[in-house]
């Protein structure tokens, strides 16, 4: 019976710790964020899994929101070691947790603890999810941002294209056609040339499609942007 009210307790907490975020009242969310971990800490045969993984992301999604990044790494390598100690074998949960942290990293300007954490995750989505996952697409973007902040453009250019040939594989032509419009961006630091072909490309793509309209007008825009650069 102390076992089920204190599932209820944590799920009651989170509930008013993600509303209070919502409506930006940093302090009471922290707060009432912070009662779920106490009780998660208390009872060390607590069942709620799913809830005590989101009770310590979200918590350490507001800090991170609010820049006390060490915080959000103590919590996120709490669960870490939660995750561990308990023998949880959730992949998806171990690559969020890595997700979380390379976003930290990134915010902090540590790009490289970055990359380090978004490979894991990778890594450990690709055990649960396929290739072409929402999460593992928006990883994948982050990343490229990642490589772009340190100038290494060639690596930021490969996972995409990696990304750009699961989608091809799926025949998935609008989401190849948007990740074609991404390299070709990253083109434009480095080759004007390859910049235009690249997205020239995905407007082939994108032609007589029901959605991509707002993709194929950007795609154009940025060529005529290529030309006029390219005199």
């Amino acid at each position: 019976a102390m076992n089920r009210h204190n599932n209820i307790q944590i799920l009651i907490n989170i509930t008013i710790a993600k509303y209070y975020k919502k409506i930006n009242n940093y302090d009471k969310s922290a707060n009432y964020s912070r009662q779920a971990i106490n009780i998660i800490k208390k009872d060390d045969k607590l069942t709620c899994k799913q809830e005590i993984i989101e009770c310590y992301l979200d918590y350490a999604g507001l800090e991170r929101e609010y820049k006390q990044f060490a915080n959000a790494r103590i919590l996120l390598a709490t669960l870490l070691s939660l995750l561990e100690s308990n023998k949880w074998q959730d992949w998806y949960a171990h690559g969020l947790i890595h997700s979380n942290l390379a976003r930290v990293a990134t915010d902090d300007d540590e790009y490289d603890t970055s990359l380090l954490h978004f490979e894991k995750a990778l890594d450990y989505w690709s055990k649960v999810v396929p290739s072409t996952h929402p999460v593992v697409s928006q990883t994948i973007s982050l990343m490229a941002d990642a490589y772009c902040q340190i100038e290494a453009y060639q690596a930021a250019i490969q996972i995409l294209q990696q990304l750009r040939n699961a989608y091809q594989k799926e025949g998935n032509d609008y989401l190849e056609a948007k990740t074609l419009i991404d390299i070709g961006k990253i083109y434009y630091y480095i080759d004007l040339i390859k910049a235009r072909n690249t997205i020239s490309e995905a407007t082939e793509l994108l032609v007589d499609k029901d959605k991509g309209i707002t993709e194929l007008a950007n795609a154009h825009l940025m060529l005529a942007e290529l030309e006029e650069n390219m005199n």
